[in-house]
Order: C-alpha cells, then sequence, then structure tokens
C-alpha cells in the first residue's frame, strides 16, 4: 500500500478515482481492496497429475501451490512416476503403478474410474461440482473444467470467480456530464446529478427548480433563486445572513427615523410613528396644532392653548375642572350668585338665573312688591276681599260667607249649628246668598224674628173645608170632617173634609124591621 489509496498490493489512479489488482496467486475481494490467496488445489486451477497443495505464493512458490504423488509414484522432473514399472496393466486417463505384486490404475485428475483400467472425464458443470461465480458459466473441458463470465464482470485470477465490472471507474459508461455513473453488479445505472431530475419522454437529465417546491432549505424569512443544478438562498430585506440563516436586523440602532418621533423594530422590518402632538409631512414629525384642526380633546366648555407637541386646556368661567372635563359651578349653591333676596336663583349651564320671587316683580337682581289687589291681579272671589302684604296679598270671605278667600261658599245660617241665626219659635228659617230670613209658618202669623202665634183658619174663613163639612182649629192647621150623610169623595189625593158627596139610603128588610142603607 502506498500514497493515500486503501489497497492490499496494486494500485491504478484514474481520473477521478483509482482501482486495485492483486499479485499472483491472490484475488481481489469484492470490497475491491482486499487480496486474498488462491487456493489452486481447492478450485482445481492447479496442473497436478495427483495430488495438490495449496501455498501462499512467495519468493520460493511463485505459482501457489505444488504437486506431489501418490504412494507408488514419484516425481521425476515434474511428472509423477511409477516407482516400479507395469509390465501387463495399460491404464486409460491414467498411470498404473505396482502396489506389492499387484499392477493397479489410478486416474489422473480430473477422472474418475470407469472399470479397473479405464478412466473417463468427469463432467463437473454437470455434476455441480464446480466452483465456476454465479456471474458465470461452467465449461466442461477434457480433465477439468473452464469457467466464463457473464457480460459485465471479469473472470479474476482464480478463473472462478467472476469480478463485477465497474464501469464508472473503467470509462466504458455512456453516462452525460449531467449524470452520476452508479455501478451495479454487472451494469451500471446512469441517474441525473442533484438538482436534476429525469425529464419523460426525452429521458434526458433537466434542471430541478427547487425554488417552485419545498426542496430547498432557504429560512422563511429569505428567499430561493434557482441555478442549473441547484440554487442559492437570499436573505429578504429587513434581515441577514447566508439565505439559510436569517437574523432579524435591528434597524433602530441605525436611527433611521426622524426627530419627534418612535421607532418600533419588528420582525424583517421596522416603524417609525411620530410622537404624540406630532404629525408626519414627507420624511420629518411636524407639531401638530391641534387646536386649530380641532382635533383636541378639551371639554366643549373649555378653551384650547396649542403647544410643540401637545396643547393645554382650561376651562371656562362658569365651568371648574381640569380643561379635558369641566363641570358646571352652581353659583346658586355656592352662594356666588347676587340675585336680589326677593328672587330665587336657577343654575344654568355655565351661569345663573335670578327670577324674582312670586308677589314680587323686576330683573332678579333688583325686586320690588307688585299690589295685586290694586292691579287687579290677585285671585280673590267676588265675594271676598283682598289685602295687600309684602309680596303677596291676602283674601278673606265677606260676612255670610266661610272659605279661604280663593274659594268662598255661602253660609248656611239655617242649618249651620254654628250660626245664630235669630228666627223664633214656629217660624221658618230661610238661606239667602251670604245671609238669610225668617218667615212664621204656614198656620202662624207675627214677627218671626219675636213671636208667631197660631190663626184660627175656622173663624177667619181661612179654611178649604166643604160647606158640608166642619172645621175644627189646631196649632198652627185645622182639619175639616165631612156632615153626616155626606162622605169624602172617591177621588184621589184629596184631603179629608175637602169635598163631601151626599150619601144615598136604601130600605132593606132585615129580620126585626127595616134598616136603611
Amino acid at each position: 500500500m502506498n500514497g493515500t489509496d486503501l489497497c492490499d498490493h496494486d494500485c491504478t489512479n484514474h481520473i477521478g478515482g483509482y482501482s486495485c489488482s492483486c499479485n499472483d496467486g491472490y484475488q481481489l475481494e469484492p470490497d475491491g481492496l482486499t487480496c486474498t490467496d488462491i487456493n489452486e488445489c481447492d478450485k482445481n486451477l492447479d496442473t497436478c497429475e495427483q495430488e495438490c497443495v495449496n501455498l501462499s505464493p512467495n519468493a520460493t512458490h511463485t505459482e501457489g501451490y505444488t504437486c506431489e504423488c501418490f504412494d507408488g509414484f514419484q516425481k521425476v522432473d515434474g511428472f509423477c512416476e511409477s516407482i516400479e514399472n507395469c509390465t501387463s496393466l495399460v491404464c486409460t486417463n491414467g498411470l498404473c503403478y505396482v502396489n506389492g505384486t499387484e499392477e493397479l490404475c489410478t486416474c489422473n485428475a480430473g477422472y474418475e474410474y470407469f472399470n479397473d483400467i479405464d478412466c473417463v472425464d468427469i463432467d463437473e458443470c454437470e455434476d455441480d461440482t464446480h466452483q465456476c461465480d454465479d456471474n458465470g458459466e461452467c465449461v466442461n473441458t477434457e480433465g477439468g473444467y473452464d469457467c466464463t463470465c457473464h457480460s459485465g464482470f471479469t473472470l479474476a485470477d482464480d478463473q472462478r470467480t467472476c469480478l463485477d465490472n465497474n464501469e464508472c471507474t473503467d470509462g466504458t459508461n455512456d453516462c452525460t456530464s449531467l449524470e452520476t455513473c452508479s455501478n451495479m453488479p454487472g451494469s451500471f445505472e446512469c441517474r441525473c446529478k442533484t438538482g436534476y431530475e429525469r425529464d419523460n419522454p426525452t429521458n434526458d437529465c433537466t434542471d430541478i427548480n427547487e425554488c417552485n417546491g419545498s426542496q430547498h432549505g432557504c429560512n422563511t424569512n429569505g428567499h430561493c433563486n434557482n441555478t442549473e443544478g441547484s440554487y442559492r438562498c437570499y436573505c429578504n430585506d429587513g434581515f441577514v445572513g447566508d439565505g439559510f440563516i436569517c437574523d432579524d436586523i435591528n434597524e433602530c440602532m441605525d436611527g433611521l427615523c426622524p426627530a419627534n418621533s418612535l421607532c418600533t423594530n419588528s420582525f424583517g422590518s421596522y416603524a417609525c410613528a411620530c410622537n404624540n402632538g406630532y404629525e408626519r409631512i414627507s420624511d420629518s414629525c411636524e407639531n401638530i396644532d391641534e387646536c386649530g384642526t380641532n382635533t383636541h380633546n378639551c371639554a366643549d366648555n373649555a378653551t384650547c392653548t396649542d403647544n410643540e407637541g401637545s396643547y393645554t386646556c382650561e376651562c371656562i368661567d362658569g365651568y371648574t375642572g381640569d380643561g379635558w372635563t369641566c363641570n358646571d359651578i352652581d353659583e346658586c349653591r355656592t352662594g356666588d350668585d347676587v340675585c336680589d333676596d326677593k328672587a330665587d336663583c336657577t343654575n344654568t349651564d355655565g351661569s345663573y338665573l335670578c327670577t324674582c320671587q312670586s308677589g314680587y316683580e323686576g330683573d332678579g337682581f333688583n325686586c320690588t312688591n307688585i299690589n295685586e289687589c290694586v292691579e287687579g291681579t290677585d285671585d280673590c272671589v267676588d265675594t271676598a276681599t283682598c289685602t295687600d302684604k309684602d309680596g303677596s296679598y291676602e283674601c278673606t270671605c265677606i260676612d255670610g260667607y266661610d272659605g279661604d278667600g280663593y274659594y268662598c261658599s255661602d253660609i248656611d245660617e239655617c242649618v249651620d249649628e254654628d250660626s245664630d241665626n235669630n228666627c223664633t219659635t214656629n217660624a221658618n228659617c230661610i238661606n239667602t246668598p251670604g245671609s238669610y230670613e225668617c218667615q212664621c209658618k204656614t198656620g202662624y202669623e207675627g214677627d218671626p224674628t219675636i213671636s208667631c202665634t197660631d190663626i184660627n183658619e175656622c173663624g177667619e174663613g181661612e179654611n178649604t173645608c166643604d160647606v158640608q163639612a166642619t172645621c175644627a182649629n189646631n196649632e198652627g192647621s185645622y182639619t175639616c170632617t165631612c156632615n153626616p150623610g155626606f162622605e169624602d169623595s172617591k177621588e184621589e189625593d184629596v184631603k179629608s173634609g175637602r169635598y163631601c158627596d151626599g150619601m144615598w139610603f136604601q130600605s132593606v128588610s132585615v129580620p126585626g124591621g127595616e134598616k136603611k142603607m
């Protein structure tokens, strides 16, 4: 072994590689590197007539084996001859030797006994006792056999083993420059190189566009650029790396944003946002006049004053607060109003109102009494008197009436227990609006406020009795009774004795005499 090759014996250089070969008497193992001794005896590769003894080839034994003779034979000039010559026996494909007093035949190598004197060829191919490689064929020969190899194989030095021909290294392949040769047992295969694929039906190798699918390994924050037979990865803007690994660039560290702004780094990018109170104009952040553009948040009842990058709010008169929130000042509750003592204070949004109280007039700041009685604006009824008071008036019902002056009802002196009418006994009290009258009851006469005496209707002829009735005076009245032979009228609603009808008499015979009816 020499150089950097791994061969056991001899190394032969080739473009892009090398191959190994073995010294005589050795064979190359399937690994293509190792050389092992060929056992010519076992493989029937020897030329011995009788017995083969395997040897490792060296300076003394270059052939790797030696031939020995059977008992009864001796080696003469490399050949085995009988020690004692036979006189009568002739062997076919064998040698005669003397064993004691007996002449015998021993078959030559590759032959077998047919009978005691004849030896015939052994067909190792037919008997399957050959040692030809599975990748070869057995060809029987007289006294032996030969091995041939299939296409794509070469017979090894042991004449039995078929070694695969590496067409990829011996230059016998027809692969193109876009293909890689892959050796196969007895053959080879042309495979498209990495980055190429077989095209149907041309069977040519064409470039694979790894960027169209997921075959590339570019970073998700990068992009793929197809090349002939391969591809390149590049990081996207905002990232740095080799395309397979892409790290975010923090652009905010480079001071790319203008003054009065805030830089916010994001994955693969960055953003510049003007500070509150500023707006983006071209490549700069300029002050916003929130007051002039009416974009402020001052309360409706506040004034706005613009400042650089901001503004201030101040509540107007009549309001209190921080300017963003302004609450109405209730001057009426705090006592800050200047209303007249005779006026009511009413709070309004941002101010207050003064209103003269009922019974007063003025602007609320100065209020004077109203004389409702004189101006006729009072609500007293006609049966009441109006009396002016400071800021008001009073209504009083006149005699004979009762109420609050705004409503006065007639006092019925005749039924009111609290009333002290002066009607006498046997007099009726008659109520009048605001007063009363006294009248003697029917059947009486006199001054009803002093005394009422009974009237004798029967004596004075003021009764309504029938002429056929008798009048009887009573206290305050009289009664009428029809005289005998008369009776009250049968008409309805006629008082007794007012209409007397004459009675008819009829003589009825009854036991004991007559009776008038």
